[in-house]
């Protein structure tokens, strides 16, 4: 497998901002040695933003009801 598509399993699998930060320090590590390109690097980074934003949006809708309230 792949660097580029063993970082996508560990996105996909990670449930938390925490790991996904965990796998951003990963993938930062790996990218500098030289085993990821510029373009997999930033493909990782806009896939990593992108389920940060899901989970974090998620747990706001689900902390704060009147969250979902206001976007009806």
């Amino acid at each position: 497998m792949s660097n580029y598509k063993s970082a996508l399993d560990r996105i996909d699998r990670a449930q938390t901002v925490d790991e996904l930060h965990r796998v951003s320090t990963g993938l930062t590590r790996v990218y500098d040695i030289g085993q990821l390109t510029d373009g997999e690097f930033l493909r990782l980074d806009l896939k990593l933003c992108d389920k940060i934003n899901l989970i974090s949006w998620a747990r706001l809708r689900r902390d704060y009801p009147a969250i979902e309230r206001a976007t009806q």
